[in-house]
């Protein structure tokens, strides 16, 4: 009866051994989906962010030429 209840303690250890893997798996697989979407998002980010440093570089270059000019 003993060895009964020490397997059946086992196995009760094994399965919720097992669910806490299956729901750690779970958030991982959860948690790596939303790093790769904020990667994207901040790819986007530094895309925009580049085409408005060249932006405003272009506008500097104007204004110095236009200064120099009218020197």
């Amino acid at each position: 009866m003993v060895i009964g209840i020490l397997i059946a303690l086992q196995i009760n250890n094994w399965n919720a051994s097992n669910k806490n893997q299956i729901l750690t798996n779970s958030y991982l697989a959860d948690l790596k989906g939303d790093l790769v979407v904020d990667i994207a998002v901040l790819k986007e980010g530094i895309g925009q962010n580049k085409f408005r440093v060249e932006y405003v570089d272009s506008i500097g270059k104007i204004v110095a030429t236009r200064t120099e000019l009218s020197k």
